[in-house]
């Protein structure tokens, strides 16, 4: 079955406590994230992404929705090592230096979990 998704607030604890960001700035983000009309799409940033597989491009968005490698192969019935590869692939195939960059460039292509 997998672990239940966490609540809004338990997310925003955790992001607090990993990126050491205040309540107003998480709230920024997740604000950001969660309404697909904040920033349209950047087209440049979208076609980045258009050599990603349906499996990669998958992944993106689980990435995009805080998941860690074993958390996104338990959605997919993949193992943390395969979903490892997917996001690896999907950051060298993107150009990003780290998911953190993979995750901001998803988002600026309007790509939303």
């Amino acid at each position: 079955m997998g672990r239940p998704r966490p609540l809004p607030g338990q997310r925003r604890a955790e992001a607090r406590y990993t990126l050491n960001c205040d309540e107003p700035a998480i709230g920024a983000l997740v604000s950001h994230v969660s309404d697909p009309h904040a920033v349209p799409p950047d087209p440049d940033k979208a076609k980045l992404f258009e050599g990603l597989t349906p499996r990669e491009l998958e992944v993106v968005r689980l990435v995009v929705e805080g998941l860690d490698n074993a958390e996104i192969g338990r959605r997919v019935f993949i193992s943390p090592f395969t979903a490892k590869t997917h996001v690896n692939r999907a950051m060298a195939k993107v150009g990003a230096r780290d998911r953190a960059q993979l995750v901001s460039l998803a988002v600026q292509a309007g790509i939303r979990p």
